[in-house]
């Protein structure tokens, strides 16, 4: 399965950690402190949403340096190194957690920044413990299986994407690719039920009609197979070449040897 870069979530809203006595750069008051925190990550946060991203940066340490006990600034510092600076940006979502670790979304940040860096289980780690925390985040579920397919474990995954359509039965995506890790398993009409799910729900789903044809066809079923798999000259422009003369007659899966 292709790996998606899944984009950091922007400025978060975070539980205030203990709040130091005193400024660790600036000597002033734990008032003063907070007040100063404040406007800066406000700034950031401004900045943010303009793309000023080295303005962001410099003003997300300078508010850790007047309040280095507060886990939001290191959370969304995270998000704007992960564009650029992954490993930096790992460890300030590590330092986050380690100051609260109770926010499924510096986990789910921690464990696609990781994935980016094809640590896959520390990955699926980050992910399980968000789960941990709430449960109920079916793209998270989605997540994860994806993330579980892709180091091969194909159990693992159709028990997690099952469990995000627990969640979400009508995401028929998360349909998809139970198909896929089910036709990957060996389950051949597993996957038929998850592909047939799909298109119930998208009926005009090329990727999920041609995955159906392809096991359609492995079953023998030709007629009905190969019309299913005309799907693939409705994919994006560009995603399959020609492969036969144009002048060439299509086959419609009609017994050949009959005439």
């Amino acid at each position: 399965m292709k790996k998606k870069k899944q984009r950091p979530q922007g400025f978060g809203e975070m539980k205030r950690g203990a709040g130091s006595p005193t400024s660790a750069k600036t000597g002033k008051s734990t008032k003063e402190a907070e007040i100063t925190y404040g406007a800066l990550v406000e700034e950031a946060r401004i900045c943010w949403m303009s793309g000023r991203t080295q303005e962001v940066i410099s003003l997300l340490r300078e508010a850790i340096a007047v309040n280095p006990k507060h886990p939001q600034a290191y959370y969304n510092l995270g998000n704007v190194l992960r564009g650029g600076d992954l490993q930096a940006a790992i460890a300030y979502y590590r330092k986050a957690i380690a100051m609260d670790p109770n926010h499924p979304e510096v986990y789910v940040n921690l464990g696609n920044a990781l994935r980016e860096q094809d640590d896959l289980q520390g990955a699926i780690d980050a992910y399980r413990q968000a789960l941990t925390i709430k449960p109920t985040i079916q793209g998270l579920h989605f997540h994860l299986g994806n993330t579980l397919m892709e180091q091969g474990d194909l159990q693992g995954a159709i028990g997690t994407y099952r469990q995000a359509l627990a969640i979400k039965p009508n995401h028929p995506e998360a349909c998809y690719v139970l198909g896929i890790a089910l036709e990957g398993s060996g389950d051949l009409q597993g996957a038929i039920g998850a592909y047939r799910q799909a298109l119930a729900i998208k009926p005009n789903y090329p990727k999920a009609n041609i995955s159906l044809s392809t096991v359609r066809l492995l079953l023998g079923d030709y007629e009905d197979g190969w019309d299913l798999y005309e799907w693939r000259f409705r994919r994006e422009k560009g995603s399959i070449q020609p492969h036969a003369h144009p002048q060439v007659e299509r086959w419609d899966g009609h017994n050949l040897a009959s005439g």
